[in-house]
């Protein structure tokens, strides 16, 4: 492949990941038409508020699917669907590391050879933690009510195998629409997220060894 070439196909991935990108924090037009300034439509958007942490899995305002930036709906009256997981407080939580054999042994390398400092292996360790926790897998469904220019919020409350939801407008205590959730008995799932690198890190994880 020439030089040329390379930059071409180079230059063509940087955009496509731009593109990718944009598309993913603009909301979905959700009305039929020319598109129309922030002054004469609604953002619809998704939240959950208290108690357990809630997944949505599956957004629809008219049967118009959107995700985490949200839906542009004309005013006026609306129904939304969501499905919906909400997750009870984790538990049995441990804390793992995953070392980086290739550059701490790069590291110690040159620290045999009077080219480097002493080599630290838990700068080189990736702390993760796995917790295990109850996830209810459910849906919600209601209806709500628009004023051009203004923002709304689908907000589901969910507790174990119970939730609610209610519609908000941004900055108005009065809500704007309501609905009803159908949540599960729920299941048993393990979760891992990354906790960072270093001995801090690993310690306050109950990491307190590279091996």
């Amino acid at each position: 492949m020439k030089i040329s070439d390379f930059i071409t196909v180079f230059r063509l991935i940087v955009l496509a990941g731009t593109l990718l990108s944009i598309s993913a924090c603009t909301p979905v037009k959700g009305y039929e038409g020319p598109e129309l300034p922030e002054e004469q439509i609604a953002l619809v958007k998704t939240k959950y508020e208290g108690g357990d942490a809630v997944d949505f899995y599956q957004r629809a305002v008219d049967g118009i699917a959107f995700k985490n930036s949200g839906i542009q709906v004309l005013p006026g009256k609306h129904s939304f669907k969501l499905s919906i997981d909400v997750n009870e407080e984790p538990y049995d939580c441990e804390g793992y590391g995953k070392l980086d054999y290739y550059s701490y042994q790069s590291c110690q390398q040159k620290y045999y050879q009077d080219k480097g400092p002493p080599c630290d292996c838990y700068d080189y360790l990736s702390i993760y933690k796995k917790c295990w926790y109850r996830a209810h897998g459910g849906s919600c469904q209601g209806t709500f009510h628009t004023r051009a220019g203004q923002k709304y919020e689908i907000i589901v409350n969910g507790v174990a195998d119970t939730a609610n939801v209610m519609v908000k407008e941004v900055g108005n205590y009065e809500p704007a629409g309501d609905g009803d959730c159908n949540v599960g008995a729920g299941r048993t799932e393990s979760r891992e997220d990354y906790q960072g690198t270093g001995r801090s890190t690993a310690y306050s994880n109950g990491v307190y060894s590279c091996d």
